[in-house]
């Protein structure tokens, strides 16, 4: 995978999930906030499902949605009570 760079600073960045977030958080006083760990995440749940066989994959990708599904709703209803 090639990763991008920053016109600015044209040396590879170190992680898909930082040349995502390079831009959008550079002088954000709260870089990053965890979103860093989050994409990482996904990238390696993403790497994990291209090895696995078809039938295999199809499970994983119903599982890992619908565990999304539940964690943003949790998400939701404590944003909702504040």
């Amino acid at each position: 995978m090639t990763l991008p760079t920053n016109a600015k600073n044209p040396e590879v960045l170190e992680s898909p999930a930082k040349s995502l977030l390079f831009n959008r958080y550079t002088s954000d006083k709260f870089v990053n906030r965890g979103a860093e760990v989050i994409i990482e995440a996904a990238l390696k749940a993403a790497v994990i499902y291209t090895n696995l066989p078809p039938r295999e994959a199809t499970k994983f990708t119903a599982v890992f949605k619908r565990s999304i599904a539940k964690l943003n709703q949790k998400q939701e209803e404590i944003v909702t009570k504040r």
